[in-house]
């Protein structure tokens, strides 16, 4: 056994202990990871994991395999903490992923902060609406509000996160089910809400939008009415919350990275100020 994916596959279904969570684990589909396990038993004369009730066990042969697994990780992440520190003079990078409302309405003052503390860290900034892939490296931090994030990720959920629906302040109650809405994603039917009244239920999409900031602005316009996180409704003079509709706080802000990089010292500080620095933002988040 000479390829470190057959090591990872090792580790992971140990730590897994069913085809499914490992599967998870590698980013991969369970069809593959029971074909990969069927090539690596082959190998060998005896199995490298027994099958019970429980899941999967690992044999005298797989334990070997694991702690050799364990030697390679551990080697492979002293390897990465090495290149990643700074030569003199240069920056240490973090690349995170954060959605435009997170950026203006939470997290400005605390990326601010951290920059100051920490001159020799640059921050990168993608934008974007959608959750990145730490698997595929395409961040190393990410921001999300979820009610269940990727179960193999490293982080933790801040606190809950209230979502209502709002209105431009200037439009009269009477005059709301005059609208459109300004939807959030396409399969967003205003028909499913019993919370919304029956006038509300059967207003036209107008538009959809995964931009929350750029919902927010419409709605502001009075271009339709529209579902907000309350960090961003509450936040912005020209909106008001819809009358008689509670908020909705079944999602959780996390701050997550991928399992490879938790032991990097410039993430762990960074994960950990933004544990801190977000903290006074709880009464915002929830619409308290």
């Amino acid at each position: 056994m000479d390829r470190w994916p057959d090591y990872e596959l090792v580790a992971a279904l140990s730590a897994g202990q069913t085809l499914r969570r490992a599967a998870v684990l590698l980013g991969q589909s369970h069809a593959t990871v029971s074909r990969r396990l069927s090539r690596l038993n082959a190998q060998f004369v005896e199995p490298i994991f027994e099958q019970s009730a429980d899941g999967y066990a690992r044999t005298a042969l797989g334990d070997t395999l694991f702690l050799a697994s364990q030697k390679m990780s551990e080697v492979s992440r002293v390897a990465v903490e090495a290149c990643s520190r700074p030569r003199e003079g240069a920056f240490a990078e973090i690349r995170c992923s954060f959605t435009d409302s997170h950026v203006r309405y939470l997290l400005d003052d605390v990326l601010d902060r951290f920059q100051t503390d920490n001159p020799n860290i640059r921050l990168t900034l993608a934008i974007v609406s959608t959750l990145a892939d730490l698997d595929r490296s395409e961040a190393d931090v990410v921001l999300r509000c979820s009610t269940a994030p990727p179960e193999h990720l490293v982080g933790r959920a801040l606190f809950p996160v209230g979502y209502s629906y709002y209105v431009s302040k200037d439009i009269p109650d009477t005059e709301v089910k005059t609208l459109s809405w300004i939807a959030h994603s396409t399969d967003w039917d205003p028909r499913t809400d019993g919370q919304l009244s029956k006038a509300l239920r059967e207003l036209p999409v107008f538009m959809v939008s995964t931009s929350v900031l750029h919902r927010a602005d419409c709605v502001g316009a009075g271009k339709g009415l529209s579902y907000l996180p309350c960090f961003v409704g509450d936040a912005e003079p020209s909106l008001k919350r819809l009358a008689g509709v509670k908020i909705d706080r079944n999602r959780q802000l996390w701050v997550l990275t991928h399992p490879r990089l938790k032991t990097l010292s410039r993430i762990s500080a960074f994960t950990e100020h933004l544990y801190k620095g977000l903290q006074s933002k709880r009464s915002l988040c929830a619409g308290t």
